[in-house]
């Protein structure tokens, strides 16, 4: 399978600090993104690659999974990818949203 990449991806979806939670993505591009990549339709489920991306039940993925109506694959936590492209959870756990 061919990945499906966004040039919004990051691997923090929010800033955290005392005095606001600022997006460090576009959402809506993320999304129109994902739409319009080639191969779309032939996929069920989304994989994430981005550190916190399915932490909570307000996270990034679950949002993403609630607009494309698709399941999503993402970490609560950190993740690592090495040079040969193997993903490991370095904490956390890996949720699917649907």
């Amino acid at each position: 399978s061919t990945p499906i990449k966004s040039s919004a991806a990051s691997d923090v979806y929010k800033r955290q600090s005392s005095s606001s939670t600022e997006p460090l993505v576009d959402f809506d591009k993320v999304v129109d993104d994902i739409k319009n990549a080639q191969g779309y339709n032939d996929y069920d489920t989304i994989e994430l690659v981005a550190c916190y991306t399915g932490r909570g039940d307000d996270s990034f993925a679950k949002k993403l999974a609630d607009v494309l109506k698709k399941k999503v694959k993402a970490p609560t936590g950190v993740v690592n990818i090495t040079s040969k492209g193997k993903i490991t959870n370095v904490t956390g756990e890996t949720k699917i949203y649907e």
